[in-house]
């Protein structure tokens, strides 16, 4: 469903009239929305401002600031006010109000079936983290079906200027983009232009990989053993904010070693989807974005969504924060060259539901890939060994008490996303965050989740009644190019385990295999070490973080705390579907990321 872009500010003055001044000023005249009216106000602007100018030169320095709030009917409480960022309707005559029954985009954004206590509710959970001032604002969409739940703005979509967040804003979306990319792959692969089990080198034919055979499924699904260039902080660091030729980004990583052999093991990849987005383009003729823009984008009516580009205006633009001591900051520089097929769009909330709309259809697939293709999309494949993961191409699938999800986050300089779809309830739900550090996208996509759905009853846990020494011990292997320790231990029969943020409880699951929160655990004999249970014990503990299948191994040597790798943001314990992959390295600490798929 296509949706008509409307730049609006909300008035609680309905009786704001055309004004001119002098000669300093004219009027122009820009639709307002009211609740769910819409009607034409004029704003003064200076004559200089003239419609023969570029949009871009008129973008660049019209930006119009909210003074009013809002209050809504029969409950006396605050509620954000909409404004826009840029005004595009310079120049038109006339303040003829229209029929709001003539103009669907009015009644996009009606709660009809959200009671009023559930819409209270989301807002409580969006306007939180910016009263706190840990976030400067967000956009987001629950849509089931064809039936627009809610769509709303908070907060600002720049804080020095004073601008709010504007209907249809644009954020970066970080590692969303990835879905894309994989539906784009296997669009080619539906038209015969290339295989999933094509070997990189047939598009890459320069590309390095030994005597290892890496195919395009093991791109898309993170078990290339690739090095991910967001893992290098020598790389990292130095060299994201210059613009680099996306042949020598490749070279630069095509130079580390391999982290595992491909198929062996699992760990989220940049490098790989940024290689798919290379053969995307080697493929099918095309760049990478312009066949984005206009085999996806095009096919599930995005209007507002775009490769994102540092050097062009885009209207309604958010600008990117992070979080500091002394409040937040505008987000570093970040060249578009890096994150590439693995994170350089730019949408709205309404576009991500769109594409939800468009990708999954009702839960069967949509026009975007045949329904063969939209299955190959959704279906984890397992490693060499058997070993079942949780990501697909794209997009990983979560459950709840039996209840799939599927879905990714992003996360970006300055930005956080999550974008999800629940099958059995036909529900979108996306959340778009212009500030990274501060709020989780992934966390208040998941309470909305709640709101809506009201809740579903988590299962008792089962208790562990068997010898845990066994489990118990030091257990270490690669993680995003980096080692990670998980310490387990117990006590009074309560089995933990601590990858240096803190030891937490195992609830047991059945065998040999534990939980917490959504990292699952699986101990496995192999019979070639020793620890605290003897013979006994178990050689291999393997994470699986839905982002990740690591494979860690029993060190003989007890465990000491000032030797536990800290992981900031605790990245093996993820949470619902949120993958800042672009986040700034510390001197200090690895790479901060928020939990993710």
């Amino acid at each position: 469903m296509k949706h008509k872009q409307t730049s609006a500010v909300d008035y609680t003055d309905a009786s704001l009239r055309c004004l001119r001044v002098a000669s300093a000023v004219r009027a122009v005249h820009v639709p307002v929305a009211n609740g769910h009216r819409r009607s034409q106000h004029c704003l003064l602007v200076p004559t200089w401002l003239h419609p023969s100018r570029s949009r871009d030169h008129l973008l660049l320095i019209l930006q119009m600031r909210g003074t009013e709030s809002m209050k809504r009917e029969a409950r006396d409480r605050f509620l954000h006010v909409r404004l826009s960022v840029a005004v595009l309707a310079l120049g038109i005559a006339g303040c003829a109000a229209p029929d709001p029954a003539s103009d669907p985009a009015a009644l996009a954004s009606s709660p009809a079936s959200l009671s009023p206590d559930q819409v209270d509710a989301i807002h409580r959970i969006a306007t939180t983290p910016i009263e706190a001032g840990r976030t400067a604002g967000m956009s987001i969409a629950v849509v089931r079906g064809t039936d627009t739940l809610l769509i709303e703005e908070f907060g600002h979509a720049d804080l020095e200027l004073g601008v709010l967040t504007p209907p249809d804003a644009v954020y970066e979306v970080g590692s969303v983009t990835k879905q894309f990319t994989a539906a784009a792959v296997l669009l080619l692969e539906e038209e015969g232009r290339l295989s999933l089990d094509d070997p990189l080198t047939k598009w890459l034919p320069d590309y390095p990989v030994g005597d290892r055979t890496i195919s395009v499924r093991r791109l898309l699904d993170h078990t290339s053993g690739i090095m991910g260039y967001t893992e290098m902080e020598h790389l990292w660091v130095e060299l994201a904010p210059l613009d680099l030729p996306r042949d020598t980004l490749v070279t630069l990583f095509a130079a580390e070693p391999f982290e595992f052999e491909p198929g062996t093991a699992m760990t989220y990849n940049n490098s790989a989807y940024f290689l798919a987005g290379l053969v995307i383009e080697a493929a099918s003729g095309m760049s990478y974005e312009d066949f984005v823009e206009e085999r996806l984008f095009g096919a599930a009516g995005m209007e507002n969504s775009r490769y994102c580009h540092k050097d062009e205006l885009t209207p309604n633009r958010a600008k990117g924060y992070e979080p500091s001591d002394d409040g937040l900051h505008p987000a570093p520089y970040l060249d578009h060259q890096w994150p590439y097929a693995a994170g350089s769009l730019c949408s709205t909330v309404r576009d991500l539901v769109a594409w939800n709309q468009a990708l999954h259809g009702d839960g069967e697939g949509g026009e975007i890939l045949s329904p063969e293709s939209y299955r190959l999309m959704i279906t984890p494949e397992p490693l060499l060994d058997g070993t079942d993961l949780r990501y697909a191409k794209g997009l990983a699938i979560t459950d709840r008490d039996g209840t799939p999800r599927i879905g990714h986050g992003g996360g970006i300089f300055g930005y956080v996303s999550d974008l999800r779809y629940v099958p059995s309830e036909d529900l979108s739900i996306a959340v778009l965050i212009n500030t990274a550090g501060g709020a989780s996208s992934g966390g208040i996509a998941g309470q909305i989740e709640d709101v809506v759905l009201r809740e579903l009853a988590e299962p008792a846990a089962t208790p562990f009644e068997g010898d845990p020494a066994p489990y118990e011990g030091r257990y270490e292997g690669p993680a995003r190019g980096q080692r990670v320790t998980a310490t387990v231990a117990a006590e009074d029969g309560q089995l933990t385990v601590d990858t240096g943020g803190g030891p937490t409880n195992l609830s047991w699951l059945g065998g040999d295999e534990f939980a917490d929160g959504r990292t699952l655990y699986r101990f496995v004999r192999r019979g070639d070490s020793e620890g605290a249970g003897g013979e006994a014990s178990f050689d291999e503990l393997r994470m699986d973080v839905v982002s990740g299948h690591f494979v860690l191994r029993r060190l003989a040597v007890p465990p000491r705390a000032d030797e536990v790798r800290r992981f900031e943001s605790d990245p093996l314990r993820p949470a619902a579907s949120e993958e800042p992959a672009f986040t700034r390295p510390t001197s200090q600490e690895p790479a901060s990321r928020e939990p993710a798929p």
